[in-house]
């Protein structure tokens, strides 16, 4: 999932990881740690990531497409 997370944000326009923190409600190093798989996070964190990216929480979490139907 980080690493999904990761290509997503860079190609969006190549966001960066302080963008989709504030988006987030989180701090820069907690998109890190989630981007390289060092910690976890809640759904509602998870939740604004697929909306900032603009893709759906299962396509975080299990990959397929990478954008909004």
């Amino acid at each position: 999932m980080g690493a999904r997370i990761k290509i997503l944000r860079r190609v969006r326009d190549g966001m960066s990881q302080d963008a989709l923190a504030e988006s987030a409600g989180v701090s820069r190093v907690t998109i890190g740690k989630i981007e390289r798989e060092e910690a976890d996070t809640t759904t509602s964190v998870l939740f604004a990531i697929a909306q900032k990216l603009g893709v759906r929480i299962d396509d975080l979490v299990m990959g397929g497409s990478q954008s909004r139907t």
